[in-house]
């Protein structure tokens, strides 16, 4: 099975904390030291709902998102930045990329392109930029940028190209 039960620990101390959340999905991601996100699993067992968790809390989480949609499974995780989290919404053609500043973990994520559908992206932040890969006019998908103080405004960095498809995205410091 791939349903768990989140439990944290101080590594400090080597206690183990109260907070025990079940049916818990692969993805999470912490904003500081007292607020992690989690996804759970509907009876289908489809990731579909993003929590946000107070460390040290017995109180339910709070609901951040719900995917009505059964098509779409959700994830969460930090950019490798450490400046966002980003919301990840997929199905098998389609998706979205919700963004996050970490130093709010109470607010609202923010869509970086609204769900067009057969339309993927896929994003990571890195060095004041959001960068996407996206199949919008692109079978083989292209990479496009936006300054983190725009995410809207898109530049296109490469191409698409018919010989070569961009398969994946990591954002490193240089």
């Amino acid at each position: 099975s791939e349903v768990y039960r989140l439990r944290f620990k101080n590594l400090t101390t080597g206690d183990v904390l109260p907070d025990e959340i079940p049916n818990v999905y692969y993805s999470g991601a912490w904003t500081d030291n007292e607020n992690f996100f989690y996804t759970t699993l509907d009876e289908t067992k489809r990731p579909y709902r993003l929590w946000r968790h107070k460390l040290g809390s017995i109180e339910p989480g709070t609901l951040v998102c719900e995917e009505t949609d059964a098509r779409f499974n959700i994830s969460i995780e930090r950019t490798r930045s450490g400046k966002f989290l980003l919301l990840q919404i997929d199905s098998h053609a389609t998706s979205e990329a919700r963004y996050l500043p970490v130093t709010n973990p109470s607010g609202e994520f923010q869509p970086l392109r609204p769900r067009m559908q057969d339309v993927e992206y896929y994003a990571e932040h890195q060095g004041g930029s959001f960068w996407v890969r996206t199949n919008e006019n692109a079978v083989n998908f292209r990479l496009l940028r936006a300054s983190d103080t725009e995410p809207t405004a898109w530049t296109e960095i490469i191409p698409h190209r018919g010989d070569v498809s961009i398969e994946g995205l990591d954002g490193f410091r240089d």
